[in-house]
């Protein structure tokens, strides 16, 4: 079972995916600490446009 492609996509899909979240926390976490957007983006591959989502995300969770 494990030696099927299958299985492997399955594999490989969860650690990108595990990947993307912890980068997600990293950069939600220096947006705490007040970095900008831009060098956010620049440190974590991220998108300027997926750091101002996580921003915005942050501030509609704080308002809760």
């Amino acid at each position: 079972m494990r030696d099927s492609v299958t299985y492997q996509l399955l594999v490989d899909e969860g650690r990108a995916e595990g990947s993307q979240e912890a980068t997600h926390k990293i950069a939600i976490n220096l947006l705490k600490e007040g970095l900008s957007i831009e060098l956010i983006a620049k440190t974590t591959g991220l998108m300027v446009e997926e750091v101002q989502q996580l921003q915005s995300t942050q501030v509609d969770n704080q308002a809760e």
